[in-house]
This record gives C-alpha cells, sequence and structure tokens, in this order.
C-alpha cells in the first residue's frame, strides 16, 4: 500500500476526532470498558480505535512492517460476488498476489472471557450500564441456542427486558441484550440507558430476569438443538433410561420439518405424527403425575385416620 506520510498524519486527526466522539459518547464508552474488564490483558479487550498515545504514536513504518509480517497467503481470503467469471478472476489474483511467500508465524494465543468491574464517574444525563456472561464460540454447535435465548431475552420491545423493566416499571428508556461469537469464546450482555437513580435497581432486576429465564429455557435449549440422534436415550438395557446420551425435543424437532424442510409438503404427514406423539406424551405425563398425586393424598388420608 501506498501509506502516504502526509495523507497518514491527516488520517491521524482524523481518527483522534473519532475518539474523542467515543469519549463524550457514555454508551460508546460503557461497550469498551465491557470488552476491557471482560477481556482483561488480552487483544480482544482493547478497543479497536486505540488510544490517543497510540495513534500519535505510529508510523508509516509501523503501518507497513505489520502489514508485511501479518499478511501471508494462509491468513487471506479472496472473495467475489456478482456476474465473475471464476478463471479471469483467478488469473488476476495470481498476478497480483502469486508472489508472495508463506512463512510461519507465532501462534495466536486464544481469547479468554476473564471477567472483572469498571466504572467511569463522570457526569451525564444518564447512567449506563452492562454486565456480560461468557456465551459460546462462533462455530460452537450451542450458538444457535443462545442467539435465540438472547433474541426472547432482550432482542425488541416484546422481551422479558424490555417488558420488566420500562414497561412494568419504568426504571430505564432502553434496554437489550446482544451476543457476539468470535474464534475461541463469545459474550453474552446486557445493556442499558438509565436515570441514575434507577441505575443499582435496573441492574439487579436485569440480572434477576435472566437468571430466571436461563433456569426457565436453558434446558430445553440444549436439548432443543438435536436434530436427530441415531440411539434413543431409552432401551431394554439397566438402567434403561440413559442420561449421557443426547436427548432430540419433539418440539424443535416439528419446528425444524415444518418450517426448515426443502419439501413441506413432504414433511407434513411426519409432523403431524410428530405434534401428536408429542401431545400423547404431555397427556400421558400429566395423566400420571394426577394419578400419583391421587395416590399419595388417598395414603396420607388413610394415614391421618
Amino acid at each position: 500500500p501506498l501509506l502516504d506520510p502526509d495523507e497518514l498524519e491527516r488520517e491521524k486527526g482524523v481518527i483522534l476526532s473519532e475518539l474523542g466522539e467515543i469519549q463524550d459518547n457514555p454508551e460508546d464508552l460503557a461497550g469498551d470498558l465491557l470488552f476491557e474488564a471482560a477481556f482483561e490483558g488480552q487483544p480482544l479487550g482493547r478497543p479497536t480505535i486505540g488510544n490517543a498515545e497510540s495513534i500519535r504514536g505510529f508510523s508509516r513504518s509501523d503501518l507497513t512492517g505489520w502489514v508485511e509480517g501479518q499478511l501471508t497467503p494462509g491468513r487471506l481470503l479472496l472473495v467475489a460476488t456478482g456476474a465473475v467469471e471464476e478463471d479471469a478472476l483467478l488469473r488476476l489474483a495470481e498476478e497480483r498476489f502469486g508472489d508472495m511467500a508463506e512463512r510461519a508465524l507465532p501462534p495466536l494465543d486464544p481469547a479468554r472471557f476473564h471477567g472483572g468491574k469498571r466504572i467511569d464517574r463522570r457526569r451525564s444525563e444518564q447512567a449506563h450500564w452492562s454486565f456480560a456472561l461468557a456465551a459460546p464460540s462462533a462455530a460452537d454447535p450451542a450458538m444457535p441456542a443462545a442467539g435465540l435465548f438472547c433474541q426472547a431475552i432482550g432482542g425488541g420491545m416484546s422481551s422479558r427486558l424490555f417488558q420488566q423493566l420500562r414497561e412494568e416499571r419504568g426504571l430505564c428508556y432502553s434496554v437489550c441484550s446482544w451476543i457476539v461469537g468470535f474464534a475461541d469464546c463469545g459474550l453474552f450482555a446486557v445493556s442499558a440507558a438509565t436515570d441514575r437513580g434507577d441505575a443499582a435497581a435496573s441492574l439487579v432486576l436485569a440480572r434477576d430476569v435472566v437468571a430466571r429465564a436461563a433456569g426457565e429455557t436453558a434446558p430445553l435449549m440444549l436439548v432443543g438443538v438435536v436434530k436427530s440422534v441415531p440411539v434413543l436415550p431409552v432401551d431394554e438395557i439397566f438402567p434403561y433410561l440413559h442420561l449421557e446420551r443426547k436427548f432430540m425435543h419433539l418440539s424443535f424437532q416439528i419446528y425444524d420439518m415444518a418450517f426448515q424442510s426443502p419439501s413441506v409438503e413432504a414433511a407434513r404427514p411426519l409432523v403431524f405424527a410428530t405434534a401428536f406423539l408429542l401431545v400423547t406424551i404431555v397427556v400421558s405425563l400429566n395423566l400420571a403425575a394426577m394419578g400419583i398425586r391421587h395416590s399419595l393424598r388417598e395414603r396420607y388420608r388413610a394415614w391421618s385416620q
């Protein structure tokens, strides 16, 4: 790249102005502090834009050295969209990048969720807070379920956080949950903007909402992400119920066949059969519970007499 020194100095001024805007925006500042605490001492915990010292300090040679040290064929992706002729594109790529030599690079340290606390007490019209928990990585099979949980908790005006914190209690102006997955780990977070006097109460309530929702939905999520299992968890071998095997949640199977199948019409009989099986199981379990309750009640009545 050219990286003209004069243009570089002008761009530094632009980046410093952008950094000042972030420092004046409590919401952006809270996000930076959240990552700093979650990934303390790791590259993932540093703000992407840097700081005033690092922006003013780097030179053209620093940038060219970084490019030469990091951009190797093994770390490059070539992406093309639209009406592209593959052979022509590959020839052009060979002309432009064919002379790049592959070389060994030091391995990247995996990111790990650390956790911590950061407080910035500067004065503002509102208080902004965020808290985060470790989440699955981007390639983790549990990530779709975690994303669905995040959407239900704070993904819109009908979410639990919005309804309980804003609509029912009026403790905040805005509240949301979000999740992001990286190569090694992920982050699930809740953020809110509230009056300074309501900051503590809204934070406590938000943590309670997330905890209660996790207790209600996490078991369903964990089994719901399994589309199919090769072996049933119940068989004739003692102890008959094998909890170490994966379970397939019937309601998720119904959803997957009805809405994700390439042929909805062909899947319809199986959807109806699975739904009937699910209803039968639910009714049977309820009848069994009623029978056990009646038996225990009669036994207690006999003992009391």
